[in-house]
């Protein structure tokens, strides 16, 4: 159900759903600093956004669903209109 919270003009891929309810609240220690976790990451979509405006830097292409974040300062997105391979985009 929290996974399902996660809504977008577009649909989730399947493999970072099966992510989310796999491993989506934590790891441990693994990937340490970095946050990618539910629901840590309801945020980033946000955060990157005023990060780019402040930076004057270009906006996040509309279809962009944020995934994770490095300690703010570096950022990982899906482009959700992408083909079924979906790079992650940094």
């Amino acid at each position: 159900a929290e996974v399902e919270k996660l809504a977008s003009p577009y649909p989730l891929p399947t493999f970072y759903r099966e992510f989310l309810r796999m491993m989506g609240r934590g790891a441990g220690q693994c990937m340490r600093g970095s946050d990618f976790f539910y629901p840590r990451i309801l945020g980033h979509q946000e955060s990157l956004a005023i990060e780019l405006e402040d930076e004057g830097a270009p906006q996040l292409p509309e279809d962009a669903f944020v995934i994770y974040s490095h300690q703010g300062y570096a950022w990982g997105f899906l482009r959700l209109a992408d083909d079924p391979a979906y790079p992650v985009y940094g």
